[in-house]
């Protein structure tokens, strides 16, 4: 399985760790590892999330995280 972070994925995940730092920059950092841990590990087990509200499609996925 391929996971493909998009353009539009990593703009918003910017925007967010840059709100997260302007409060403390430790939060920001272990925010940032803690997602990507959760993001790779998507492909162990591609079912363990939602069926995507946004897709018609079984095997699209919400990820939910914080």
């Amino acid at each position: 399985m391929t996971i493909k972070k998009s353009n539009q994925y990593k703009i918003e995940l910017k925007t967010i760790l840059e709100n997260i730092a302007k409060d403390k920059v430790s939060a920001m950092l272990n925010f940032r590892e803690e997602l990507n841990i959760q993001v790779n590990n998507i492909s162990n087990m591609p079912y363990k999330y939602r069926k995507s509200y946004y897709y018609d499609d079984e095997n699209m996925r919400d990820m939910t995280y914080k």
